[in-house]
């Protein structure tokens, strides 16, 4: 009887989700590592965001020359062309 009231004794103590000794320190480096790869994502989102934000501003496209505008200073003169004159 005592061996009895003993082993339902130890089943109780061993009863909880890691019953060895070692499954303490794996629960705590995975719940460690976790915590890091959390923060790193977070880490890299932040960053991918703030490219995302810069982006949004640019154009979709550079106008590099315009044709039959009436305002002259609506484009540089290109090389060896004078200010207000017009190729033709």
């Amino acid at each position: 009887m005592f061996a009895a009231s003993q082993e339902h004794t130890q089943r109780q103590k061993t009863a909880g989700v890691f019953p060895n000794k070692f499954s303490d320190r794996y629960l705590v480096a995975v719940v460690f590592l976790g915590g890091v790869q959390l923060i790193t994502i977070g880490i890299i989102g932040e960053y991918i965001a703030r490219i995302y934000e810069e982006v949004k501003r640019r154009p979709l496209y550079i106008v590099r020359e315009t044709v039959g505008l009436d305002n002259p200073l609506s484009r540089s003169p290109l090389p060896g062309e004078e200010k207000g004159t017009e190729q033709g």
